[in-house]
């Protein structure tokens, strides 16, 4: 996996990362109710948070892939199917990651009683049902 960090270029190793602040700073918001208390500014962070996690999960997309037509034998479809972007199993693993955290966060705001009209606990519960989807359709792709 170490060697996939360093595959990835900059402008996707800081993609993730600012995904990561941006989790943190949610996850903050829910259990801190001053941070929340910024519509405009929680706006900017959530459609931020969602802008990156549909890119990094979008980066785990089949490439070279040719139309039907396009097709001249067996044995290229399957060599084109199983290409992959590189840093798959980084995606993979961060998504894994994204979706527990946001779990726990979600156990132990439950455990506390908080309100359940909170925005970013609808906005956890988006990430955790993407990041289910994500990780099942990659279980299909796999060889």
């Amino acid at each position: 996996m170490q060697r996939e960090w360093h595959k990835l270029d900059l402008a996707c190793k800081s993609v993730l990362l600012i995904g990561i602040l941006l989790l943190i700073q949610l996850i903050c918001a829910v259990f801190i109710p001053a941070l929340s208390s910024q519509p405009t500014i929680n706006a900017i962070f959530q459609t931020s948070l969602s802008s990156i996690f549909g890119y990094i999960l979008g980066m785990n997309i089949p490439t070279g892939t040719k139309s039907s037509s396009e097709k001249t034998c067996p044995c290229e479809e399957k060599e084109n199917t199983h290409h992959l972007l590189k840093g798959t199993n980084i995606h993979i693993f961060f998504t894994a990651g994204v979706c527990f955290i946001c779990l726990i966060t979600l156990t132990i705001y439950t455990m506390i009683g908080g309100d359940v009209y909170n925005d970013g606990i609808f906005q956890i519960g988006h990430l955790v049902s993407t990041t289910i989807g994500f990780l099942i359709s990659s279980s299909s792709k796999s060889p």
